[in-house]
C-alpha cells in the first residue's frame, strides 16, 4: 500500500456497488479472451477430414469408356440392320 505523509492510503470497503475487479478476474478474463481467439483462429483454419474430391479414375478414359460394351451394341445394331 502506498504511504503519504506518513500515513497509509484508507480504503473503504467494498459495499457490492463499486465495479471493483480483482486482478485474478482480470488475469481469468485476459487467458479467456486468449482461449477464444486461439479457438476461432482453429476454425477459421480447419480443414475438412472427409476426401470429397472424385476419385483419379474418373480422368482416365480407358476407365471410363467400356470399350467392350461399345463392341457388342455395335455388333447388335449391325446384326439389326
Amino acid at each position: 500500500m502506498p504511504v503519504r505523509g506518513g500515513f497509509r492510503e484508507y480504503k473503504q470497503p467494498l459495499t457490492g456497488f463499486e465495479s471493483h475487479i480483482s486482478g485474478m478476474e482480470v488475469y481469468r478474463n485476459k487467458v479467456f479472451q486468449t482461449e477464444v481467439a486461439r479457438h476461432q483462429k482453429r476454425l477459421a483454419t480447419m480443414k475438412p477430414h472427409i476426401d470429397n474430391k472424385p476419385p483419379k479414375s474418373c480422368g482416365m478414359k480407358h476407365m471410363v469408356l467400356n470399350r467392350k460394351k461399345k463392341e457388342m451394341e455395335f455388333e447388335r445394331y449391325s446384326a439389326i440392320e
